[in-house]
This record gives structure tokens, sequence and C-alpha cells, in this order.
């Protein structure tokens, strides 16, 4: 995890945040209330929080662990331990952000004092702009790997929810302000792309070097996507709207798990055919990076429904066997080929190192042979 971290903060690279997304569809694929194996069954039970996210390990205070103003939750989730209340279940989450989110202005508050002690362009003001600028970087992929369990966990405490009390109504508008803090997210992500794509790139203007070097502390959510168009540039917009319309599917239409993998394994195949149409992807490394977690994830979710659609014929029950060790299989390939890319990125990261402590070097060495 400490590894991830560095990559991240680092080369500021979004695939970390699809990453994420991308490992908790494979998780919460246990709350399709389908016939899995017993097998699979005890792997889900394993499985715990994704390890590309943060855990300070606070624990929560006991005053909002009393379930006795809620109704129970469903089978499926209770089978996993999921509460009724939304602090229970997004504490360790919330908890992370609000450190995340103190050290930016910690970073950023730092930054200004130092702005008239410290010349514009010293060393060290230089480093603290950068490191503020890496730190909000991160906080955003953090949030975006967390804002689908915002609505996830909101949607099940709003179902279970039955006596208004002080708890349980500032439960509930915590989790209200999140979601509101997640949409302010999604409206400025997609606003900044749209005055991206208005920028005007000419030479007689430096309005679009002005624009970029405005918005560098959240250059994760367009740097490293094609420009040509705003749809193109929109990837990750549009993959995080996807993981929150599968916290919707997975917490409302629990009467209907076909229904619920049809829809999901339906975006699942609508973002591989925007993959391929619009080609996103600046670099060739990332494209086959997320194309090979999007075909694993259908791999998962074709043999969800196809337990599902066993159980509506009733099918052999050795066949659903066969589906769950494969989808315990897929899962430890995806894992692989996550640290595959990952060791990837972390080896073209020590070559821009060296790259560009070689280029220092150089120019030390020139500068005392020149008078």
């Amino acid at each position: 995890s400490g590894v991830v971290v560095v990559y991240a903060m680092s080369l500021v690279n979004p695939s970390i945040i699809t990453i994420g997304l991308f490992e908790k569809m494979l998780q919460y694929i246990r709350y399709i209330d389908v016939s899995y194996s017993k097998e699979l069954r005890n792997v889900f039970h394993d499985w715990d929080a994704s390890w590309l996210s943060l855990d300070f390990g606070i624990k929560m205070p006991t005053e909002i662990d009393d379930k006795s103003e809620y109704h129970t939750v469903a089978n499926i989730f209770s089978e996993y331990e999921v509460s009724p209340i939304f602090l229970q279940d997004f504490w360790q989450n919330m908890m992370a952000l609000a450190i995340l989110g103190l050290v930016v202005i910690i970073l950023w508050k730092a930054e200004y004092l130092t702005k008239k002690k410290i010349a514009k362009n010293s060393q060290h003001k230089l480093f603290l702009t950068r490191l503020r600028m890496m730190a909000q970087n991160f906080l955003i992929s953090q949030f975006y790997i967390k804002c689908g369990d915002i609505i996830f966990f909101f949607v099940i405490q709003a179902k279970a929810f039955w006596k208004a009390t002080t708890l349980s109504i500032m439960t509930l508008l915590v989790s209200i302000i999140l979601i509101l803090v997640t949409a302010h997210f999604l409206y400025f992500h997609f606003n900044l792309i749209y005055r991206y794509q208005k920028s005007p790139r000419n030479e007689t203007t430096n309005k679009f070097e002005d624009f970029c070097k405005e918005n560098e502390g959240v250059k994760i959510v367009f740097e490293k996507y094609k420009d040509k168009s705003l749809l193109t540039q929109s990837f990750l917009f549009i993959f995080v709207v996807k993981d929150l319309i599968s916290s919707v599917v997975l917490t409302t239409l629990l009467i209907s798990p076909l229904c619920q993998i049809i829809l999901i394994t339906g975006m699942n195949v609508l973002m591989l055919l925007y993959m391929m149409l619009k080609k996103p992807f600046l670099e060739v490394i990332q494209a086959i990076e997320q194309v090979v977690y999007e075909l694993l994830v259908l791999c998962v979710n074709l043999c969800v429904l196809s337990i599902a659609i066993l159980d509506l014929k009733g099918g052999d029950s050795s066949t659903g066997v066969n589906l769950s060790r494969a989808i315990i299989i897929i899962n430890l390939v995806f894992n692989f080929a996550a640290i595959v890319f990952l060791l990837i990125g972390l080896g073209r990261l020590a070559k821009q190192i060296h790259k560009a402590w070689e280029e220092k070097k150089t120019q030390k060495i020139l500068a005392k042979l020149v008078p």
C-alpha cells in the first residue's frame, strides 16, 4: 500500500482511480444474491477494503453503533456485516478523506504563508507547491475511489431508516452532505474539461498554458487523456459515473439479481465500446491496462450472469460451482495484472527520475565550464 501511495503521488496517475474502482466492482458482486458456491462465499467474507484505499485505523465512537433506530438491512447485506448506519459503514473512509483534506489545507496554508518570505522560483517554494499539488491530486483519487460507497451506504441507510432521533438525523445529514460534495466534484470535473476544451490554443496568447498551470493541482482529471473532444477527454468522469450507477443498481434492485447483473454487464460492454471507438488514452500502455481490467471484470460479470440464469431455470449446481471457481481465478489474475502494471509504472518513474537527474548534472557541469 505504501508503494502505491508513492506511485500515485509521484505520477499523479488516474490509473490508481480506475484500479481501485475495478477492484471494488469485483468485490461488490457479492451483493448480487445468486447461488455462489460455498468456496466463493468464504472468499467474499475474507475480502477486505481495497488495497489502494487508505485506512488510518481510527475507531468509531460507540454511540453511533446503536441500530435500534433502524430496520434490519436485506439478508444479502447483513450476511457481509453491512450496517444500516451510514457512519458505521463509511467511518474509516470518511476519516481517511478528512485527514488527507487536512494535509492539503496545511500545505496550502504553508504555501500561502511563505509566499512573501521566500522567492517565487526558489527550490523550497517550488518543492512546497509541488507537494501540495500532488497531495491535492491524491485526495481527488481517493475520493473518487470512495464516492460510490457514499451512494451505496446512503441508499442502504435511507431504506432502513425508521425512527427520527438526534443521532439518526445527524447520520443522515452527514451522508447527504457527502452526496452533495460528490455532486460538486463531478460538476467541477466536467466543467473543468469543458473549459479545457474551450481554452484557445494559439501562439499569440498564453491562455491555454495559463489554464493548465492554474489547474495543475487537479490535473489528474484531464492530463492523461486525449483532448480532441469533450467526450474523449471525459473518460474518467464517465468511469466514475458508471461506478455510482452500479451502486444504485446494487442497492435498489434487490428483488431481481438477474436484472442487476444485466445492467452492470451492459455498462461494462458500453465502456469497452467507448474505449475502442474513442481511444481516449494518450499512452498505449495505459490503454492496454484499462482494456485488460475491463475484460477481466466482464468475464466475472458474465460468470455471475450465467449463475443468475441457472438460478432462474434451476440448472445443474455443479455448473454454478465451476463458474464460482472461475470468478476466484479471475480475481487472482486481476490482482496479478494490477501488480505487473504497477511495476511497469514504477520502472517508468525511475527512468524519468534518472533522466532528470542526468540533465541536472549536465547543466551543473556546463555552468562550471562557462565563465
